[in-house]
């Protein structure tokens, strides 16, 4: 996408400083959820902004100015269909990292158990992809894919479908700590036994996105017509017995998403559930309009893990330049304002 000078100037916004480099990281974001938006809307998919993306959306008409990603989220109808057609569907360059990814490179790229569309750093070469992308030197840019799924009516499925699904959550989270004592052979029997499952214990990658696979398609379980709520497990919890179980009865309506509705963020726009504020309040509580910075569970900015070794790239290269010197120059020299 083409955008304004303006737009990479660094500024001030509610009170945060914004970078020259953050902005370059937002319109590689964007440009990212361009694709995805096409590719939805050509297989008549719907996604919604989700957590901090729905928060800046309502909020900021864009980004929290303290945020760095883009997180979005579908219901488990859409989100299976899209990632069956995505290796069909995305253009070259653009793939899926996660449980779902192609090879064992991206099950490593993203180990969580949402999926992210990533821009591949195996397509690109360095000089291409910040051509591409507005000057933005570090590369698997994208967006958090997360998954909403059915919350079964009858409160002891909705029991044993999280306490099992938070089972399956803590061997994986405890994968090491269990083969040091010894005790992994026993839990991987017993999931096995549960699920009528096979693990490959021979190779640690391929276990980890098999643990995951496997909690993933159990969320994905209870079919829409036994359901009037969604729910994102992951988040979910359950007392030790079921005697002291509530029940998922208060969640997130399936109506309050609907069709969604376009609203404006930055330069582009996204789209939001169409009862976006139930959905906030319901996820954060009735406060959630007042801004509270740094909440999120992964460093500010993004990519400072990266910079050293753009350093030394750079430096090897005999490039002296600062890197948002360099990122700037390379901006304008591609095309750039």
């Amino acid at each position: 996408m083409k955008y304004d000078k303006s737009f990479f100037a660094s500024e001030i916004r509610w009170g945060f400083t914004i970078s020259e480099m953050m902005k370059r990281c937002w319109a590689a974001n964007l440009d990212v959820l361009e694709v995805f938006k096409e590719v939805c809307r050509q297989n008549g998919l719907k996604y919604y902004a989700a957590y901090g993306t729905l928060l800046g959306a309502l909020r900021h008409n864009g980004f929290v100015p303290w945020d760095d990603d883009v997180d979005l989220i579908m219901i488990r109808e859409d989100y299976d269909r899209f990632i069956e057609i995505a290796p069909r569907v995305l253009p070259k360059g653009f793939v899926l990292s996660g449980m779902y990814g192609s090879d064992k490179r991206l099950w490593q790229a993203n180990d969580r158990m949402h999926t992210r569309l990533i821009v591949d750093e195996e397509y690109y070469s360095l000089p291409e992809f910040m051509t591409l992308f507005h000057g933005y030197p570090y590369q698997r840019v994208g967006f958090d894919l997360f998954v909403l799924d059915h919350v079964p009516v009858d409160r002891q499925i909705q029991y044993e479908l999280v306490k099992n699904y938070q089972f399956i959550f803590f061997v994986l989270e405890n994968l090491d700590a269990y083969e040091e004592k010894g005790l992994l052979s026993g839990q991987l029997d017993a999931l096995e036994k549960a699920f009528s499952f096979s693990f490959n214990r021979d190779d640690k990658v391929t276990l980890h996105r098999q643990l995951r696979f496997l909690a993933d398609r159990l969320a994905a379980e209870i079919p829409r017509e036994n359901s009037n709520f969604l729910f994102d497990v992951r988040n979910m919890s359950v007392p030790d017995s079921f005697e002291a179980f509530g029940g998922f009865e208060n969640g997130v309506r399936m109506e309050w998403y609907g069709d969604g509705i376009e609203v404006p963020f930055e330069n582009i726009t996204i789209r939001v559930p169409e009862k976006a504020f139930d959905v906030m309040e319901a996820n954060f509580g009735s406060g959630w309009m007042k801004p509270v910075k740094f909440t999120s569970e992964h460093l500010y900015p993004c990519y400072i893990n990266q910079e050293a070794e753009l350093r030394r790239l750079l430096d090897e290269s005999g490039i002296s330049l600062p890197i948002d010197d360099f990122c700037r120059n390379w901006h304008m020299m591609n095309g750039g304002d």
